[in-house]
């Protein structure tokens, strides 16, 4: 475990391919989840779950959660095993409603 935060550019990978990943282990992919990394020594690893994945918006220098880390392969940095993040687009609704 690192001292100082690090920080990774990881691609964020289409559900189908995901999904096709992660049967092989049994699990289930939802629409309330998405998937980013699979590049070998890149990706969230234990003690990183809850920590966001930041999206930079095309037209603006602005950069957003959204996802939050939620589990990855073992070892973490797998190649061609993305990690699996929730969506956080799919719980605005919540979240907001519980701000104020």
């Amino acid at each position: 475990m690192s001292e100082i935060k690090l920080k990774v550019r990881v691609p964020v990978v289409d559900k189908n391919t995901c999904s096709n990943v992660y049967n092989k282990a049994n699990r289930i992919i939802t629409e309330k989840q998405m998937c980013a990394g699979g590049l070998k020594g890149e990706d969230s690893c234990r003690g990183d779950s809850g920590g966001p994945l930041m999206g930079q918006m095309p037209t603006a220098q602005n950069w957003l959660v959204v996802g939050v880390v939620s589990y990855g392969p073992t070892p973490c940095g797998t190649a061609n095993w993305p990690g699996v993040y929730t969506r956080v687009g799919a719980f605005v609704d919540w979240i907001v409603s519980h701000m104020y």
